[in-house]
């Protein structure tokens, strides 16, 4: 199925970003610490944990919409699965009515 391939690699894609965007606010906060007296360098980590930060925010909030879309992708099944029982049915009981009215037909 190609829509799932396409969201197994939306999800692997979004895990990647999430583990880099920490390892950045890691290394921004490693950074920061070992040299403690360079405020330039402290101010270029701080905007570099800020950016991780948001990273990882736009990549949950990604998370939550894949996951939205495959509820709303069963839902659709369900509502399509139901409707072609009841074309069916429909089609089953037109096709015995008929079939009804050809004896009646024959007996007369």
């Amino acid at each position: 199925h190609t829509i799932d391939k396409v969201e197994q690699t939306a999800e692997v894609a979004i895990e990647v970003v999430e583990k880099v965007a920490e390892a950045a606010e890691k290394i921004a906060d490693d950074v920061s610490e070992a040299f403690p007296g360079n405020d330039n360098l402290k101010k270029a980590a701080s905007r570099i944990k800020a950016v991780a930060d948001e990273i990882e925010k736009d990549a949950e909030k990604a998370e939550a919409l894949i996951e939205k879309v495959d509820e709303i992708e069963k839902e659709m099944d369900s509502v399509v699965d139901s409707v072609i029982e009841k074309v069916k049915k429909e089609r089953s009981l037109r096709k015995n009515s008929v079939r009804g009215d050809d004896v009646n037909r024959k007996q007369k």
